[in-house]
């Protein structure tokens, strides 16, 4: 599929996830090999999912969520990701709290796409637990690189000093760190 493509079939699904983001994202999503594994933290209805699967269809993606928040700052319930996402194959929807999976979970990820709380201490949470699975070589993106969420792009900015990564963009509201070692 080309990434208008993509971006028509993904723009189905409710979410936060824009064409520009996934425009972003692409370059780094469509080269992965088959049965790489990439990880998402926060789902929501699998906008960002379909994204991925789309993008590099042979490759493995588990997306985790608490699926049964309210976000109080809009007062709406969080949907379960949407049935024909998963439709699409390759992709495994656990639900819970991945703070309470990452002790249980081992397996070697490929690419790392951190959507969760959005916050600098939350954040860096996920990469000090998750970011430990990613394999040298592996990758890791932000959603919400931009003004509206200070601590993602706080942290995003001290890592791509930290020689452990290099940045390979920070652009339309995501970021793709290199993990160097």
């Amino acid at each position: 599929m080309t990434l208008e493509e993509i971006v028509a079939e993904v723009s189905k699904i409710k979410g936060w996830f824009s064409a520009s983001e996934m425009a972003a994202l692409y370059p780094y999503v469509k080269p992965l090999f088959p049965n790489r594994l990439l990880v998402e933290l926060g789902t929501y209805a699998g906008r960002s999912t379909l994204f991925f699967r789309l993008a590099a269809p042979p490759i493995r993606i588990i997306t985790i969520d608490i699926c049964k928040k309210v976000w109080t700052d809009e007062s709406i319930a969080v949907e379960k990701i949407w049935p024909q996402v998963v439709a699409h194959g390759n992709i495994f929807a656990v639900e819970g709290d991945s703070a309470e999976i990452f002790p249980k979970f081992t397996l070697p990820i490929d690419f790392l796409f951190i959507d969760r709380r959005h916050t600098y201490p939350e954040t860096k949470i996920d990469i000090e637990t998750w970011g430990s699975l990613v394999k040298v070589g592996g990758m890791i993106g932000f959603h919400d690189y931009n003004p509206g969420f200070p601590g993602v792009v706080q942290l995003v900015d001290e890592l791509a000093k930290d020689p452990r990564f290099s940045l390979l963009t920070a652009v339309n509201g995501v970021a793709v760190l290199l993990k160097n070692s």
